[in-house]
């Protein structure tokens, strides 16, 4: 997690994120970088420096002068919280303009803002960040309070933990860097498996993310996984919730994927893994 990008709008749930990218990269040595897209129509061309030019059917002024506003503006946000971090404003539609960025910058871990009142109204729960998740090279972290690293103490991890999972370095970190506990979570015990094999799973997770502090969970409910883990979370300490990948589908957690309703139904911070 060398390198965080925050997109932004310039507002504060964005200036949540930026406030803990910038702790984060504190402790770990990390650059952050803040994106402001300016977005054009839908057949605007550019040069291999990303520059809008004139396509003959569009007069691109109103773009080139709005970049020019949008720089300005990004300077004395981003200075009034993070001077060091790395401004970038781009022209383009806004869901490729991050995903090229994360590419071109190796991204380690995305941190947008949203406010958890206003969320039915806020860009992480629409189509963007239903695109974002499943082109996304990186993780997602999506912030409905503002954590620090001195108050991120506890995250839970639901997963199905049926077979032993692999290095998952943004939670890692986040485990060093806040010192904070993870609780690992399983939603009932299917058919295929036992209650020791997932508990045995959980400690080859443990082992091979290099988590010391952390507990094993398998909940054991009526309820189907996603309602299952917001019932165990509304009952226990939790600042994030990690998952694996969303769809707008509502497909169940254990077909690795999560629905916007149950992420909206959580309340929590949300730190989601692709595929």
């Amino acid at each position: 997690m060398k390198r965080i990008l925050v997109p932004t709008a310039c507002d504060e749930p964005s200036a949540r994120a930026l406030r803990l990218a910038t702790a984060l990269s504190k402790k770990n040595n990390a650059r952050v970088y803040v994106l402001r897209v300016v977005k054009t129509h839908g057949g605007a061309y550019f040069d291999n420096k990303g520059e809008i030019v004139q396509d003959g059917s569009h007069d691109i002024k109103q773009y080139i002068d709005q970049k020019e506003e949008e720089t300005q503006r990004l300077e004395t946000w981003t200075n009034a919280i993070n001077p060091e971090a790395f401004k970038v404003v781009k022209y383009g539609g806004v869901a490729n303009v991050i995903l090229d960025t994360m590419k071109k910058y190796k991204v380690g871990l995305v941190i947008m803002g949203n406010d958890k009142v206003e969320e039915d109204k806020n860009i992480f729960f629409g189509d963007l960040t239903s695109y974002l998740i499943k082109k996304s090279t990186a993780p997602i972290l999506s912030l409905k309070s503002d954590l620090m690293p001195e108050n991120l103490n506890n995250i839970v991890f639901a997963n199905e933990f049926d077979h032993q999972l692999s290095y998952y370095d943004a939670l890692q970190d986040l485990h060093v860097l806040c010192s904070a506990k993870i609780d690992l979570l399983r939603i009932n015990v299917p058919e295929s498996s036992t209650e020791e094999e997932i508990l045995e799973n959980m400690d080859y997770f443990a082992r091979s993310n290099m988590i010391k502090n952390f507990s094993k969970n398998v909940y054991k409910t009526q309820h189907k996984p996603e309602p299952g883990i917001v019932e165990w979370i509304s009952n226990h300490p939790c600042d994030v919730l990690a998952v694996k990948n969303i769809t707008r589908s509502g497909s169940p957690l254990f077909k690795k994927k999560l629905s916007n309703q149950f992420l909206k139904n959580a309340r929590v911070s949300t730190l989601i893994y692709n595929d």
